[in-house]
Formats: C-alpha cells, sequence, structure tokens
C-alpha cells in the first residue's frame, strides 16, 4: 500500500502515470511494465540454471557434469603447449 498526498496524486494523475478513482489512485499500465510474481520467479529459475552452466562452461574441466543439459567443453590448448 503506498500513500500520497494530495498535490503530488494531482500532478502523477495530470501526467498520466496515475488514474484517480473513487477510494485513491490507480498506477496506469502497471502490469504493461510489472511482471506478476510468478513470472519473476520463472525468470530467475530460467537465468540461475543459464548462468550455472556458463559457470560450469568456464571454470570446470570437460568431464564436469555440475550441471545437467550441456555437453563437456573441450580442453583449450595454450598456443606453445604439447599436444
Amino acid at each position: 500500500m503506498m500513500q500520497a498526498n494530495t498535490r503530488t496524486a494531482d500532478a502523477l494523475v495530470k501526467a498520466g502515470l496515475w488514474t484517480a478513482t473513487e477510494d485513491g489512485w490507480l498506477i496506469t499500465d502497471w502490469h504493461k511494465y510489472n511482471k506478476p510474481r510468478g513470472e519473476w520467479a520463472r525468470l530467475s529459475k530460467k537465468q540461475s540454471g543459464l548462468g550455472k552452466v556458463g559457470m560450469c562452461k568456464r571454470w570446470h574441466s570437460d568431464s564436469c557434469r555440475c550441471t545437467e543439459g550441456h555437453e563437456p567443453i573441450k580442453k583449450l590448448r595454450l598456443v606453445g603447449e604439447a599436444q
């Protein structure tokens, strides 16, 4: 719940950011710019999984299986290193 004084609320209504109602104000297009809680949770879980895969690819050996769903990485050979 957010509180606002009348002067601030009137300015926000005039700017088109809020809509006046009988019992207060509504933030215009709130859901257009702010995802529902469940959507944020889904995106967070997806990004976390992708981050783990990226970390594994960067820091672990090619036999690492700390995350599922990716192929092992080929070991890089440094310039001048014997094969």
